[in-house]
Protein backbone atom coordinates (compact mmCIF):
# COMPACT_ATOMS: atom_id res chain seq x y z
CA UNK A 1 0.00 0.00 0.00
CA UNK A 2 1.64 3.07 -1.10
CA UNK A 3 0.80 6.48 0.75
CA UNK A 4 -1.18 8.02 -1.99
CA UNK A 5 -3.63 5.07 -0.81
CA UNK A 6 -3.93 6.00 2.67
CA UNK A 7 -6.79 7.42 4.48
CA UNK A 8 -6.33 10.69 6.58
CA UNK A 9 -6.57 14.38 5.61
CA UNK A 10 -4.01 16.23 3.81
CA UNK A 11 -2.67 19.99 5.06
CA UNK A 12 -4.86 21.96 2.79
CA UNK A 13 -8.09 19.65 4.41
CA UNK A 14 -6.49 20.64 8.09
CA UNK A 15 -6.23 24.17 7.39
CA UNK A 16 -9.51 24.58 6.10
CA UNK A 17 -10.80 22.78 9.28
CA UNK A 18 -9.08 24.75 11.49
CA UNK A 19 -10.31 27.90 10.08
CA UNK A 20 -13.69 26.76 10.07
CA UNK A 21 -13.12 25.46 14.02
CA UNK A 22 -12.00 29.33 14.67
CA UNK A 23 -14.81 31.09 13.33
CA UNK A 24 -17.23 28.65 15.25
CA UNK A 25 -15.52 28.99 18.08
CA UNK A 26 -15.46 32.79 17.92
CA UNK A 27 -19.34 33.00 17.61
CA UNK A 28 -19.58 30.78 19.96
CA UNK A 29 -17.63 32.95 22.87
CA UNK A 30 -18.97 36.08 21.12
CA UNK A 31 -22.78 34.35 21.80
CA UNK A 32 -21.92 33.25 25.49
CA UNK A 33 -20.06 36.91 26.24
CA UNK A 34 -23.11 38.41 25.51
CA UNK A 35 -25.03 36.29 27.48
CA UNK A 36 -22.93 36.84 30.71
CA UNK A 37 -23.03 40.60 30.13
CA UNK A 38 -26.97 40.30 29.69
CA UNK A 39 -27.00 38.09 32.43
CA UNK A 40 -24.79 40.66 34.94
CA UNK A 41 -27.07 43.67 33.21
CA UNK A 42 -29.92 42.04 34.56
CA UNK A 43 -28.26 41.29 38.48
CA UNK A 44 -27.34 44.82 38.43
CA UNK A 45 -31.37 46.13 37.62
CA UNK A 46 -32.38 43.58 40.44
CA UNK A 47 -29.42 45.00 43.20
CA UNK A 48 -30.73 48.46 42.22
CA UNK A 49 -34.19 47.48 42.73
CA UNK A 50 -33.64 45.68 45.89
CA UNK A 51 -32.24 48.68 47.40
CA UNK A 52 -34.64 51.12 46.14
CA UNK A 53 -37.08 48.84 48.33
CA UNK A 54 -35.18 48.43 50.92
CA UNK A 55 -35.14 52.31 51.28
CA UNK A 56 -38.79 53.07 50.66
CA UNK A 57 -39.63 50.27 53.22
CA UNK A 58 -37.13 51.85 55.83
CA UNK A 59 -38.76 55.30 55.35
CA UNK A 60 -42.42 54.25 55.29
CA UNK A 61 -41.72 52.56 59.03
CA UNK A 62 -40.29 55.76 60.07
CA UNK A 63 -42.58 58.22 59.06
CA UNK A 64 -45.88 56.33 59.57
CA UNK A 65 -44.60 55.64 62.83
CA UNK A 66 -43.43 59.63 63.57
CA UNK A 67 -44.11 60.32 66.77
CA UNK A 68 -44.74 64.32 68.58
CA UNK A 69 -42.19 64.38 70.72
CA UNK A 70 -39.63 67.04 70.48
CA UNK A 71 -36.04 66.36 71.49
CA UNK A 72 -33.36 68.24 73.35
CA UNK A 73 -29.67 68.57 71.53
CA UNK A 74 -26.14 68.24 73.05
CA UNK A 75 -26.27 72.40 72.75
CA UNK A 76 -29.26 73.06 75.26
CA UNK A 77 -31.30 73.14 72.18
CA UNK A 78 -34.73 71.46 71.32
CA UNK A 79 -35.25 70.24 68.37
CA UNK A 80 -38.78 69.42 66.46
CA UNK A 81 -40.29 66.09 66.65
CA UNK A 82 -40.24 66.44 62.62
CA UNK A 83 -38.04 68.30 61.04
CA UNK A 84 -36.73 68.75 57.03
CA UNK A 85 -35.59 70.76 54.26
CA UNK A 86 -35.27 70.53 50.75
CA UNK A 87 -32.00 70.51 49.00
CA UNK A 88 -30.19 70.26 52.68
CA UNK A 89 -27.81 67.49 52.72
CA UNK A 90 -29.92 65.88 56.14
CA UNK A 91 -32.80 66.38 54.55
CA UNK A 92 -34.99 64.53 57.22
CA UNK A 93 -35.45 63.94 61.15
CA UNK A 94 -37.58 62.55 63.13
CA UNK A 95 -38.77 61.35 66.51
CA UNK A 96 -40.40 57.44 65.67
CA UNK A 97 -41.93 54.88 68.27
CA UNK A 98 -42.29 51.40 67.58
CA UNK A 99 -39.09 50.82 68.05
CA UNK A 100 -38.34 46.95 69.00
CA UNK A 101 -36.74 45.90 72.32
CA UNK A 102 -36.53 41.67 71.86
CA UNK A 103 -34.37 41.91 75.42
CA UNK A 104 -36.89 43.66 77.13
CA UNK A 105 -33.86 46.34 78.24
CA UNK A 106 -35.50 49.32 80.42
CA UNK A 107 -35.40 52.32 77.53
CA UNK A 108 -37.61 53.82 75.66
CA UNK A 109 -40.09 52.62 72.88
CA UNK A 110 -39.47 55.53 71.09
CA UNK A 111 -36.18 56.82 68.36
CA UNK A 112 -34.62 59.57 66.44
CA UNK A 113 -33.69 58.78 63.08
CA UNK A 114 -32.42 61.41 60.00
CA UNK A 115 -32.12 60.45 56.25
CA UNK A 116 -28.81 62.41 54.34
CA UNK A 117 -27.67 62.10 50.90
CA UNK A 118 -23.82 62.37 51.44
CA UNK A 119 -21.69 61.56 47.87
CA UNK A 120 -24.22 59.60 46.03
CA UNK A 121 -25.60 57.32 48.58
CA UNK A 122 -28.75 57.65 50.85
CA UNK A 123 -27.80 57.14 54.86
CA UNK A 124 -30.19 56.16 57.25
CA UNK A 125 -29.11 57.54 61.47
CA UNK A 126 -30.35 56.12 64.09
CA UNK A 127 -29.01 57.62 67.99
CA UNK A 128 -28.98 55.26 70.60
CA UNK A 129 -31.24 58.32 72.78
CA UNK A 130 -34.01 60.91 72.52
CA UNK A 131 -32.54 63.59 74.85
CA UNK A 132 -28.67 63.86 75.07
CA UNK A 133 -26.44 65.39 77.52
CA UNK A 134 -23.76 65.77 74.48
CA UNK A 135 -23.58 65.86 70.68
CA UNK A 136 -23.94 61.78 69.78
CA UNK A 137 -22.51 60.56 66.63
CA UNK A 138 -25.58 58.60 65.32
CA UNK A 139 -25.04 55.24 63.70
CA UNK A 140 -25.31 55.49 59.94
CA UNK A 141 -26.47 52.61 57.41
CA UNK A 142 -26.60 53.15 53.66
CA UNK A 143 -29.69 52.21 52.11
CA UNK A 144 -29.16 53.53 48.85
CA UNK A 145 -26.67 54.10 45.97
CA UNK A 146 -26.08 56.03 42.79
CA UNK A 147 -28.40 58.66 43.71
CA UNK A 148 -28.54 62.26 41.95
CA UNK A 149 -31.11 64.00 43.64
CA UNK A 150 -33.71 64.31 46.62
CA UNK A 151 -36.57 66.58 46.96
CA UNK A 152 -38.66 66.84 49.64
CA UNK A 153 -42.02 68.54 50.95
CA UNK A 154 -43.87 68.51 53.29
CA UNK A 155 -48.40 69.16 53.01
CA UNK A 156 -49.34 71.53 56.02
CA UNK A 157 -52.23 72.19 57.75
CA UNK A 158 -53.63 74.29 55.49
CA UNK A 159 -53.15 72.08 52.49
CA UNK A 160 -50.56 74.11 51.44
CA UNK A 161 -47.17 72.06 50.21
CA UNK A 162 -44.38 73.64 51.65
CA UNK A 163 -40.30 72.75 51.26
CA UNK A 164 -39.53 72.87 54.69
CA UNK A 165 -40.52 71.39 58.18
CA UNK A 166 -41.58 73.20 60.44
CA UNK A 167 -42.91 76.09 58.14
CA UNK A 168 -40.26 78.66 57.63
CA UNK A 169 -41.65 82.00 60.31
CA UNK A 170 -42.50 79.36 63.36
CA UNK A 171 -39.79 80.21 65.53
CA UNK A 172 -38.31 78.07 68.92
CA UNK A 173 -40.83 79.07 70.93
CA UNK A 174 -43.57 78.37 69.83
CA UNK A 175 -44.70 74.54 71.54
CA UNK A 176 -46.55 74.15 68.47
CA UNK A 177 -45.00 74.41 65.88
CA UNK A 178 -41.84 72.09 67.60
CA UNK A 179 -44.44 68.90 67.57
CA UNK A 180 -47.15 69.45 65.31
CA UNK A 181 -46.85 67.09 62.13
CA UNK A 182 -47.40 67.31 58.54
CA UNK A 183 -50.12 65.83 57.10
CA UNK A 184 -48.02 64.17 54.50
CA UNK A 185 -44.44 63.61 52.92
CA UNK A 186 -43.64 63.70 48.93
CA UNK A 187 -40.05 62.80 48.04
CA UNK A 188 -38.68 62.13 44.92
CA UNK A 189 -35.46 60.23 44.74
CA UNK A 190 -33.83 60.42 41.13
CA UNK A 191 -31.50 57.48 41.00
CA UNK A 192 -28.66 56.96 38.15
CA UNK A 193 -30.50 54.56 35.61
CA UNK A 194 -33.92 54.99 36.86
CA UNK A 195 -34.99 58.23 36.93
CA UNK A 196 -36.79 60.32 39.31
CA UNK A 197 -39.15 58.10 41.59
CA UNK A 198 -41.65 59.71 43.13
CA UNK A 199 -43.85 58.98 46.66
CA UNK A 200 -46.07 59.97 48.57
CA UNK A 201 -46.35 59.11 52.93
CA UNK A 202 -49.04 60.30 54.91
CA UNK A 203 -48.25 60.71 58.55
CA UNK A 204 -50.90 59.57 60.87
CA UNK A 205 -50.49 62.25 63.70
CA UNK A 206 -50.64 64.20 60.91
CA UNK A 207 -52.63 67.61 61.39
Amino acid sequence: MNGSSRGGFTLLELLAALAVFAVMSAMAYGGLSSLLQTRQEGQRRLDALAGLQTFFIHLSRDVEQTWPRSILDGNNGVRPAFSGIDGASRFLELTRGGRPNPRGVARSGMERVAYSLEEGRILRHAWPTLDRVNEEEPKGEVLLEEVAEVEVRFLGLDGKWVLAWPPVGSGPGEIASMTTLPRALEIVVEKRGWGRIRRLFELMGGG
